[in-house]
């Protein structure tokens, strides 16, 4: 499937506002290229927001995470969220309300989409067997319980299922290339690793009760601390392996000897 593509507007005489001549005067045309790259990266998150890593901005961008760090603090274009993590520009997201608007609706109609599948199947196995007072309320419960699935392919060729309902916040955070880019340098793994952790995380989810993700935030902050609960189990698991196998090792050696 082609990746989806957004646009932004940008104004015709950008160059000439006050903040953006201030840039041009220190930094050239470099710096308004960068100005307009940062921006191109906030479009591609899903909250319109950037880590406040410069060193990962700058290895995109190809330029000094000096330069980076100007273009963001010193002239007024970018705001910092309360605790210093993330920044944004206010006029950015008063030009992508539009865009959210869209991408809300998707989210809504994925939603529909899902709740009329599930109706769907019930009415199908409603007509395929009379019902009587004990087995409706039955169904009743059953249908409540019900999660309608899609197939995932992990990376080991598992084929596992994912709540239909969890599709979107699936298919947004893998597409979160900023927000993939800051977990794999934090935790040291290759992109494809990290996307298959994320899909195992949604296969988990749809396993239990998933109604406590409602907003892309929820997911991507339970994604976070589950994932570093995972990796410190696999890292303890690796640590007692090779113990083991030190004194495995140890012990032959300490055989062979005598």
């Amino acid at each position: 499937m082609a990746k989806q593509t957004f646009y932004f507007p940008h104004d015709g005489n950008a160059r000439n506002d006050d903040r953006i001549i201030a840039v041009r005067l220190e930094h050239g045309m470099e710096g308004y290229g960068v100005y307009f790259a940062i921006l191109e990266r906030l479009l591609e998150s899903s909250s319109f927001m950037s880590v406040k890593d410069y060193n990962i901005i700058a290895f995109d961008l190809r330029v000094s995470a000096g330069l980076i760090k100007k273009i963001v603090e010193n002239f007024g274009l970018f705001k910092f969220t309360e605790d210093g993590e993330s920044f944004y520009s206010d006029s950015f997201n008063d030009r992508m309300k539009p865009l959210e608007n869209v991408r809300e609706q998707r989210r809504l109609a994925g939603k529909k989409s899902a709740e009329k599948r599930a109706k769907k199947n019930d009415h199908s196995t409603t007509a395929q067997r009379p019902l009587t007072k004990n087995s409706t309320e039955e169904s009743r419960v059953n249908k409540e319980k019900e999660i309608i699935k899609e197939k995932v392919i992990l990376l080991n060729g598992e084929e596992k299922s994912i709540s239909e309902r969890l599709i979107p916040f699936l298919t947004e955070m893998l597409s979160d290339t900023i927000s993939i880019e800051r977990l794999c340098m934090n935790n040291h793994l290759k992109p494809d690793i990290l996307k298959d952790f994320i899909k195992q995380f949604f296969v988990l989810r749809s396993n239990e009760n998933n109604q406590e993700i409602q907003v892309i935030n929820d997911a991507q902050s339970y994604f976070s601390r589950w994932l570093t609960c995972e990796l410190e189990k696999k890292n303890k698991e690796i640590k007692m392996n090779h113990e083991q196998t030190q004194k495995t090792g140890t012990a032959a050696g300490f055989k062979q000897f005598r």
